[in-house]
């Protein structure tokens, strides 16, 4: 690393930041698409703009961008000329002395490097401008940056086209479970019930929080962040907060029995789980206790699978909700019983079959991650 010189990043790139949007400014439709931050990694729904701006506050193919907020890490966009909002930067290169294409290589390792060193410490982290334009770094002369990128695109070709393919094999993985349940189902010869038909529905709710009487250590009350993720099915019998007698007789919270089927219908629609005693839950749930007949776990099982299709009932785009009224009418198969408990035996063992199959091509996607930052991490260590 002899010809290697220590540099701030605000030395060799210039940070622009984005621009902020009043609601009014993102348009359903418009010229220019606004390009923002779930646009990179998850969010295919897009804002348009009219707006005509200063240059700089406009993407173009091949811009390098950085997304500083919640989800972070560069991009090199390779669409049609957008707008990008507030929470990405543009990066712009002194082209004399930075190679583009190895400034992404270097903020995509130097990325991993701050989870790391945040790791260590407490609390959210906050990308600031400041922060990333005084980050050091050794920068070679421009012809080894060039061979240096040059080298990592010829390694990363293979990693990234196996990656892609054990990404693509895991969704299908994870899609498979809805599929056997599909074929199962439509085998099933028996009737639809509303849900309202063969369950006692009951919603939930929050006693006041000022009112310090109605928040002791007596009752369960569970919130949906009390729950695994979606599309795991839980037994629960624990809450981080519990609520006094007096605040469930003063809110619209109900004491639920054992067995009831617990199922968030607001926000995270579909974390599922069921209870192991007596409690009580927030308005973020819409709760089913089974009539006689009906096997509390081949409903909860039944409710994961049809998911989707509660989900589509929302009548929000923004904050999803669907309605008790809603779920009341929402039809599902009922079997007799004991077609309910072979059917929720099977279920597990595809599910199992599944889980495991998905351990093993996340293990494998990891190893290639991996592999990634290591060579890297060669790299901007000059032992590549």
């Amino acid at each position: 690393m002899g010809k290697w010189k220590e540099v701030k990043l605000k030395d060799v790139i210039q940070v622009i930041n984005g621009r902020a949007y009043k609601k009014a400014e993102l348009l359903d439709q418009g010229k220019y698409r606004v390009l923002r931050v779930g646009n990179l990694f998850t969010n295919n729904s897009w804002y348009y703009s009219n707006l005509e701006l200063d240059e700089d506050k406009y993407c173009d193919k091949g811009d390098l961008i950085y997304a500083w907020s919640a989800s972070f890490g560069p991009r090199i966009w390779n669409e049609e000329k957008v707008i990008y909002h507030y929470h990405i930067w543009k990066m712009v290169c002194n082209e004399k002395v930075l190679d583009k294409n190895y400034a992404f290589q270097f903020l995509e390792w130097d990325k991993d490097l701050m989870q790391q060193e945040h790791s260590r410490g407490v609390g959210m982290f906050h990308l600031t401008k400041t922060a990333i334009e005084n980050r050091k770094f050794f920068l070679p002369p421009l012809p080894e940056q060039q061979r240096i990128v040059a080298k990592l695109d010829g390694l990363f070709s293979k990693i990234d086209k196996a990656i892609s393919l054990l990404e693509a094999n895991l969704q299908h993985t994870q899609a498979l479970m809805g599929s056997v349940l599909d074929e199962e189902f439509g085998r099933l010869d028996c009737e639809w019930y509303k849900l309202q038909d063969v369950t006692k529905i009951v919603g939930g709710g929050t006693p006041k929080t000022a009112i310090s009487e109605y928040w002791a250590d007596e009752i369960i009350w569970l919130s949906p962040t009390d729950l695994p993720p979606i599309g795991v099915i839980s037994t629960v019998k624990d809450s981080t907060k519990k609520i006094s007698r007096l605040g469930l007789q003063k809110s619209s919270a109900k004491l639920l029995p054992k067995g009831t089927v617990v199922y968030s219908s607001r926000a995270s629609i579909g974390k599922i789980a069921i209870t192991e005693c007596e409690l009580s839950t927030n308005q973020g749930f819409t709760n089913f206790i089974p009539n006689e007949g009906l096997n509390n776990v081949y409903l909860a099982k039944t409710l994961k699978h049809f998911t989707p299709k509660i989900e589509a009932l929302s009548n929000s785009t923004t904050f999803k909700e669907v309605s008790k009224t809603a779920l009341k009418k929402f039809e599902i198969p009922v079997p007799d019983y004991k077609t309910q408990l072979e059917l929720s035996q099977l279920f597990s063992e595809y599910q199992n079959l599944i889980d495991k199959s998905v351990e093993t091509q996340t293990q494998k996607l990891n190893h290639l991650k991996a592999l990634k930052s290591s060579l890297l991490d060669q790299a901007f260590k000059g032992e590549l």
